[in-house]
């Protein structure tokens, strides 16, 4: 069986967390752990998510050649993610409900430290999730997919919102399917778009498919 290179990051961080070559938490040990024990008992009479490889691989992949830094030393270059992102980015696109073949995890929590590029992950999400994220039901790409960014002030969440605006410069392909007008970044090809807004400033008639929420 040929095994992508982008779910060798995942398995590659799995064996090293579990055999102890990368020193973790004990949170992260227990989420390596879980994501195992899963595997194993997907799809039963009491665990009724499954694990899509392809819709993991998908998500990792998208990021890595559709994505490029924006700023510093990586300016321009692709996205490659580490291999902690990856393991992160796979169980969260990656399991599914068996029911339905939606996403098994509807909320998700990530926590890093300083300059661990928070920003650069939520930014490349959103993008992906206005642009190129699939209807479970249909199997085609979601119509009007609404991202929003969210944070107690909307100056706040004004950041990763300028984090997409440079990574949509550096990439001529999602410069290409999208517009930036008004601070609404706008895809053509879903009419996908991405905007942000804190409490101080409330939008009313939200239907988001994905909201993120910076310094919850």
């Amino acid at each position: 069986m040929i095994v992508s290179a982008a779910l060798q990051k995942v398995d590659a961080y799995v064996d090293d967390v579990l055999s102890g070559n990368i020193v973790t938490c004990q949170l992260v040990q227990q989420a390596v752990q879980r994501y195992v024990n899963d595997l194993q008992k997907q799809s039963t009479k009491d665990f009724p998510y499954h694990y899509d490889k392809v819709s993991a691989e998908i998500a990792i992949e998208f990021i890595e050649n559709m994505i490029c830094h924006s700023i510093g030393d990586f300016q321009g270059m692709p996205f490659l993610l580490e291999r902690w992102q990856a393991f992160a980015i796979a169980n969260i696109f990656g399991w599914k409900r068996d029911d339905d073949n939606s996403r098994r995890f509807r909320k998700v929590y990530w926590s890093m430290g300083r300059k661990n590029g928070k920003s650069c992950i939520g930014a490349a999400i959103a993008i992906m999730m206005a642009s190129f994220d699939l209807n479970p039901k249909t199997g085609n790409l979601e119509n009007v997919a609404e991202v929003v960014l969210s944070a107690t002030k909307k100056e706040q969440a004004k950041v990763i919102y300028s984090e997409i605006e440079r990574m949509r410069a550096q990439s001529r392909h999602i410069s290409d399917m999208s517009t930036n007008i008004n601070k609404e970044i706008k895809f053509s090809h879903n009419l996908g778009s991405i905007r942000c807004l804190g409490s101080d400033k409330p939008f009313d008639g939200l239907n988001p498919t994905c909201c993120i929420k910076d310094e919850l």
